[in-house]
């Protein structure tokens, strides 16, 4: 096998297998990870920090075949979460995305749309109007965190990627260098291409008149008269 051979080889090698590399996982960071129970008309919250553009990793596991309300809220609506359970309030406002009404056991990912800090409340009161019926207390687990895929996570398959582009630039530029240097080592080496040339014009051959002599030639090579 050649030398370009072998790096072009080498090269859809290298890419052959940037394809088929699966991404190794990596856990994400727990941003939440709580368990006990939530009373009958009562509640559990706790929080986190986030950055919008993480994708988070959402698993609610509630024993019994209980159902409760999971509302994600920023601080201003998590006081006004509160204030609506303290009878002060008339309404407040969640993300649509980690918010779970009237669920049971979930799990699922979503993407934080906003910056800060960021307030998980598991509800087992009669409000919202829309949300679970209390049927007496619930016993969860919940965990949530980022997404392998978030953030800095699973570098490994983009520098493959761009590690096999690079290789098969650098295999491109090897290649126009052998190819140009065979030709210039052909061209030192002293090969001499083949010629052409053109064969000097046939002339019929003509007798002589004085002896009968056949000659192609303007004098008669046996007699020596000149032909006409």
């Amino acid at each position: 096998m050649s030398r370009l051979s072998l790096l072009c080889a080498l090269t859809l090698g290298v890419m052959l297998l940037t394809s088929l590399l699966p991404t190794p996982f990596v856990r994400g960071e727990n941003l939440v990870e709580m368990s006990g129970t939530v009373p009958m008309d009562g509640w559990r919250s706790t929080s986190f920090n986030g950055t919008s553009g993480d994708i988070l990793d959402f698993s609610l596991t509630l024993q019994g075949g209980g159902r409760v309300d999971v509302f994600l809220l920023s601080t201003t609506w998590y006081n006004q979460w509160k204030n609506l359970q303290a009878g002060t309030g008339e309404e407040f406002y969640y993300y649509v995305d980690g918010s779970y009404v009237n669920t049971g056991s979930k799990n699922d990912t979503f993407t934080l749309r906003a910056s800060g800090v960021f307030y998980v409340v598991l509800d087992n009161t009669v409000n919202p109007d829309t949300g679970a019926v209390p049927g007496g207390p619930v016993t969860y687990s919940l965990i949530v965190s980022k997404n392998p895929s978030s953030g800095a996570f699973n570098t490994l398959g983009p520098v493959l990627g761009i590690a096999a582009i690079v290789a098969l630039i650098v295999g491109i530029g090897i290649a126009v260098f052998v190819i140009r240097g065979r030709r210039a080592a052909a061209q030192r080496s002293g090969v001499v291409p083949p010629q052409h040339f053109t064969p000097p014009p046939l002339v019929a051959a003509r007798g002589c008149l004085a002896c009968g002599n056949l000659t192609g030639g303007t004098f008669c090579e046996k007699c020596g008269t000149r032909m006409f």
